[in-house]
């Protein structure tokens, strides 16, 4: 390659870096609140597929990217012990030849393999675009280098540790849900507690993981709550209980006046 084909070959790269690194429309940015990301402020990013419509428009076909799983772990998710997986990605994406490809790598932990993936490849993905300018207001500060809001208690593996356990339990409007979904199915309180504990290890409602979230009310949709109650206690004198021959649960001590479950569960929540 001679002088004159380098030079026209620079300016065309640079004809195509300025295209790719134009800014992005007010609707590629995205917004997530701390509560949904457990992070310790609000996040602004940019959103993944607005990252492939700029390689889209610009390149048409002549680019693309491969990726490899460069680490996959399981772990266990915050004092429940609830089974996670942490997922690393390593991608590269190539523009106008596949020799001319930059890498990076990006990661993320989930409740869910698939979530686990997911998350990891699209972190990865816009890591490596702002090599070639696409996003590139992430990467100079103004905005955050990736902003994936996350409903069931998910963390990117770069994310702080919160200072606080708290923000990975959930919410008081999502435990109001909860108990609405018990009510509604006529699931008495003390059999959806032992259920938590039996199945979770998780012995107070307020502390129902986020990533948890979806199938405890799963499982209250569908009524799964088939309780040991040999397990159980009353919650007046903390005698055993039985079920009845009506069904209810009853105490066993005939000098306690708690009643059965059913009367006092709708007086007061034990």
């Amino acid at each position: 390659m001679n002088t004159e084909e380098l030079k026209s070959k620079i300016a065309f790269e640079k004809e195509i870096y300025e295209e790719l690194s134009k800014e992005l429309s007010k609707d590629a940015i995205q917004r997530a609140k701390k509560e949904d990301t457990h992070k310790s402020y609000d996040q602004t990013g940019i959103g993944y597929q607005f990252c492939v419509n700029r390689f889209n428009e610009v390149l048409g076909f002549s680019w693309g990217y491969v990726w490899e799983i460069s680490s996959s772990e399981k772990g266990e998710w915050g004092k429940s012990a609830i089974p996670c997986y942490t997922i690393c990605i390593k991608l590269g994406i190539w523009v106008l030849e596949k020799d001319n490809i930059r890498w990076a790598v990006g990661g993320h932990t989930s409740s869910s393999l698939a979530d686990a993936e997911k998350g990891a490849l699209t972190n990865a993905f816009k890591k490596t675009a702002g090599f070639f300018g696409v996003g590139r207001q992430a990467y100079e500060g103004v905005l955050d280098e990736d902003m994936q809001k996350r409903e069931h208690g998910e963390e990117d593996i770069h994310s702080p540790v919160p200072t606080s356990q708290s923000s990975q339990y959930i919410t008081k409007g999502e435990l109001g849900s909860i108990e609405n979904l018990r009510k509604n199915k006529a699931i008495l309180l003390v059999t959806f507690k032992q259920w938590l504990l039996s199945t979770y290890k998780i012995a107070h409602r307020n502390e129902i993981p986020k990533s948890l979230y979806l199938a405890v009310c799963q499982a209250l949709r569908e009524g799964k709550m088939a309780a040991d109650y040999s397990a159980l206690v009353c919650p007046n004198c903390n005698s055993p209980v039985e079920k009845s021959g009506e069904g209810y649960v009853v105490c066993t001590n005939d000098n306690c006046n708690w009643g059965d479950m059913v009367e006092k569960a709708k007086r007061k929540e034990v």
